[in-house]
């Protein structure tokens, strides 16, 4: 199996025991279950990316452990929240963390593709000569 395929199905499982501890347990708040689905769902999407793309093999481990901590801590600020929108830090830290994320992982594929076309670049002028 692909790592990228593994990466969906545990993090498919994870919202799953979510969503079922949060029709078990009454004091989980529904607010609190869908900011923590949220949390787990863009950590699963961010390593899926990052491990789902062959050609990108630079410092996955490295950012997997930042993903993994900067996850972690958005599950954790999602549990610990108000159960609000206005004026939740928390929340807002939410946000920040993914928007980060999202702008190191655009910026992962900006960098391969730009170096590809530099090397393909080059090979032409190689080749020419």
């Amino acid at each position: 199996m692909k790592k990228g395929r593994v990466i969906a199905i545990v993090g498919m499982i994870i919202v799953l025991a979510n969503l079922v501890v949060g029709l078990i347990w009454p004091s989980y708040d529904v607010f609190n279950n869908i900011l923590v689905c949220f949390s787990i769902l863009s950590s699963t999407v961010m390593f899926y990316l990052l491990f789902s793309h062959s050609r990108i093999s630079t410092f996955p481990f490295a950012l997997a452990v930042i993903f993994g901590l900067s996850g972690l801590a958005k599950i954790c600020f999602s549990i610990f929240s108000d159960n609000h929108w206005r004026n939740n830090l928390l929340v807002f830290l939410i946000m920040i963390i993914t928007i980060v994320e999202s702008m190191v992982i655009m910026a992962i594929y900006i960098f391969w593709k730009a170096r590809k076309e530099a090397q393909n670049g080059h090979a032409r002028v190689d080749s020419a000569s």
